[in-house]
């Protein structure tokens, strides 16, 4: 009885300790036992699952990206704000209500967000942070058309189409024609670059 009590206990401890440097548990008395292999198979699975975490040298970067696409962002609710209030300030018939000015400045930012939307994803080598510093032309343009045309007269269709295609329609187009190229592109050359090294 009480060398089973000790075994149990020995194996409860084995389940506890932890071999440095390895990702399998060790027994106390020098072998593995199934219960040893088990919970090692266990952990190792598990931590197999879990994102893997963004290199050292790709943080900085990935920081600077997200700045940026915020710093994009908050220039293309600005300009639609600046829009909204104006046409509401000049009396037009879709902005007879104060409130609906916020609505729309949230509603282009809704509509804009294809051209941050693949930026979004985190980029773990050199080449597809380089790719995604040169997609950051296109949210970059969606925010100064935003800051730009503004300025226009917002009872005048014109100048409400120019907008509308300066910032949504750019948005998309661009987003389908680069973003989504450029991610496909990233993702050949890495099975390229895997298979070569495999």
């Amino acid at each position: 009885m009480q060398t089973t009590e000790n075994s149990v206990r020995g194996l409860r401890r084995a389940a506890t300790e932890h071999r440095p440097g390895s990702g399998r548990f060790r027994c106390p008395s020098g072998g593995e036992s199934l219960l040893c292999r088990r919970t090692s198979g266990t952990h190792a699975g598990g931590r197999q699952g879990a994102a893997e975490p963004l290199h050292p040298c790709v943080q900085p970067r990935r920081r600077f990206v997200l700045r940026f696409l915020g710093v994009c962002a908050s220039l293309v609710l600005l300009g639609s704000l600046v829009w909204g209030s104006r046409a509401f300030a000049a009396g037009d018939r879709e902005f007879l209500h104060l409130w609906l000015v916020p609505l729309f400045g949230v509603y282009m930012l809704l509509m804009v967000t294809p051209a941050a939307l693949l930026l979004l994803i985190p980029a773990r080598t050199k080449r597809g942070s380089l790719l995604q510093l040169i997609g950051l032309v296109l949210p970059l343009l969606v925010a100064g058309m935003a800051c730009a045309l503004c300025w226009g007269d917002p009872t005048d269709d014109v100048n409400a189409l120019a907008l509308a295609m300066a910032t949504i329609g750019l948005s998309w187009v661009g987003a389908l024609t680069f973003h989504v190229p450029g991610l496909l592109l990233n993702v050949v050359l890495a099975a390229l670059t895997k298979r070569k090294t495999a």
